[in-house]
């Protein structure tokens, strides 16, 4: 009521002021009567206006008060208004390696007589810190840990204590320890010895797997898991994962029972469809990013085999698969190349058939497998025959000397499509040098793929880390040696190990010959990108980095 009684008054008062205004204006003459009539009215406006300010009690600055506490109710409302979130910068690095196996002679190596046992930790601990660097890590396990046998003898002289290698894999389960003291956090199942040692052989992996918190797939227990698809959390995504072997050695279970494995059954039409099916059902799942380990391909050959091999992986693409892990070869070969399928294929014509293999993968798998099993001793690894022919060295071999990646060099390159490898070698096995093949089977790679995002966008792949490796033997122990600065400088000051002159022949063989053939497929420019990081791995740029500024 007092706002209202003084608004009113004002109201009163400008109508005085108002009034007073159009009687000057209407006065023609400065008379002394008139200017007393106006004096005396101006007296009275004065006099009543002082009355309304005592009567309603309102100070002079009253106005002034209510704009400032109006502004004041403003900037209050402003500052309740709900603050917009920061971006939210992330990164997750993925990490895999090729084919782990276990022969006789490891076997003989890593077994323990005080207490019986096997160990197999020594193999891994200089590959360890760059497993660890990355948020997740794949490794293939090709062999079975399917349980120590009271046979100790067989007609290829491959059993030693209970367990096997070629051609009938069974590792002891500390195997499986000593990888996940590595650092890895997932386990392909898929390969062509999954069913090495039968239906037990399956049951015993996964439940030992299970036992120790290894992940896996591939193999499965019942149809129900081979149906789901398995999707593992790293770092905020979900990420599912896929694994298929192209066959199992001709070795078959009950036909009630081959759910356990998932096999293209030697490439057949129906197998191949069933798997794309199986991507194309993963993809509508609700999943960040899809991942398959594909076991595939011809052994020893250091280019994809051209209709099978490059051509599932062209459709595993094409269907939406994120990265295809590859292994089975035994040797390397090259990054998938996603740019221009027709060049990829080109390039990846058999060109280069080894001795004594066909044309036809279904015939490759079974001719001259693991002929290179490892001999008694270091000794004798060093009369190893030379392999001839092989890939010319980088013409630049020192990429730790390059300069760091600018705009001018190839940001205006960017993006580059890479969508995995078509096979990641051996990772740790005794084979060595096969010449007939003219390929290095002592030599693998460790990949490193690097995703980022920003807030809830889709993972961008920026870059992909290379780092080779080579198996070292001593007397009593194979070790994988990443062939990189820091650890090459490792096992050099290790009186344990002994770096022969035949091991740094194999290091040096690594170093000229591992980055070219995984960049065989890929741009002069792409290539010119690399870098070595602190983490030890050379990097192919992609993307630009999503990061904040």
């Amino acid at each position: 009521m007092q706002k209202r009684s003084f608004r009113n008054n004002l109201h009163k008062l400008w109508a005085i002021v108002l009034c007073i205004g159009l009687i000057t204006a209407c006065g023609n003459t400065g008379s002394a009567n008139t200017g007393a009539s106006i004096k005396g009215q101006k007296e009275t406006t004065i006099e009543k206006a002082e009355f309304l300010k005592k009567e309603d009690k309102v100070e002079p600055s009253a106005k002034k008060q209510t704009e400032n506490k109006d502004k004041t109710e403003e900037k209050n409302a402003e500052v309740k208004l709900p603050k917009m979130p920061k971006d939210q910068y992330h990164e997750v690095s993925f990490l895999a390696v090729g084919d782990v196996m276990v022969h006789k002679e490891q076997l003989k190596r890593a077994y323990v007589p005080a207490t019986d046992s096997f160990d197999f930790v020594e193999s891994f601990v200089y590959a360890q810190p760059f497993i660890e660097s990355a948020t997740y890590a794949f490794a293939n396990l090709e062999t079975t840990l399917a349980g120590r046998s009271q046979n100790t003898t067989s007609v290829t002289g491959s059993m030693y204590k209970g367990y096997s290698g070629y051609p009938n894999f069974n590792a002891p389960e500390s195997l499986g320890d000593a990888l996940k003291w590595a650092g890895f956090d997932f386990i392909g199942t898929a390969n062509n010895h999954s069913l090495d040692k039968g239906l037990n052989g399956v049951i015993n992996t996964l439940a030992y797997l299970r036992q120790i918190g290894l992940p896996y797939t591939g193999t499965f227990d019942t149809a129900e898991e081979r149906n789901t698809l398995k999707v593992v959390e790293v770092g905020g995504l979900k990420i599912g994962v896929i694994a298929y072997t192209y066959a199992t050695n001709g070795i078959y279970l009950k036909p009630e029972d081959m759910y356990r494995v998932n096999t293209l059954d030697n490439y057949q039409a129906e197998r191949i469809a069933e798997l794309y099916e199986t991507v194309k059902r993963a993809k509508q799942q609700p999943i960040d990013l899809l991942f398959v380990m594909m076991h595939y391909g011809n052994e020893y050959w250091e280019k994809p085999e051209k209709h099978y091999q490059a051509g599932i992986t062209q459709e595993l693409i094409r269907l939406g698969v994120d990265m295809v892990i590859g292994s089975h070869p035994h040797t390397l070969q090259p990054l998938i190349y996603t740019e221009q399928d027709a060049v990829l294929l080109k390039k990846s014509e058999q060109a280069q058939l080894p001795v004594n293999l066909t044309a036809n993968p279904q015939v490759n798998s079974q001719t001259s497998a693991h002929k290179a099993e490892a001999t008694e001793n270091a000794e004798t690894a060093n009369k190893a025959e030379k392999t001839e022919g092989k890939p010319e060295a980088l013409a630049q071999t020192e990429i730790n000397a390059q300069q760091p990646v600018t705009a001018e060099t190839t940001t205006g390159q960017l993006p580059w499509d890479i969508a995995g490898i078509y096979s990641l070698g051996n990772f740790i096995s005794s084979q060595r040098v096969i010449s007939e093949y003219k390929t290095d089977t002592d030599t693998g790679a460790m990949i490193k793929w690097v995703y980022q995002w920003k807030n809830q966008d889709k993972p961008t792949l920026v870059k992909i880390g290379i780092i080779p490796t080579i198996v070292v033997w001593q007397d009593d122990r194979a070790t994988v040696l990443p062939i990189n600065d820091i650890s090459i400088a490792a096992a050099k000051a290790d009186p344990t190990m002994a770096i022969t002159p035949y091991v740094e022949s194999r290091i040096a063989n690594a170093q000229k010959t591992v980055l070219k053939r995984l960049t065989t497929f890929l741009p002069d420019s792409l290539i010119q990108s690399m870098q070595t990081e602190g983490d030890g791995f050379t990097y192919l740029y992609l993307h630009e980095e999503i990061k904040a500024k």
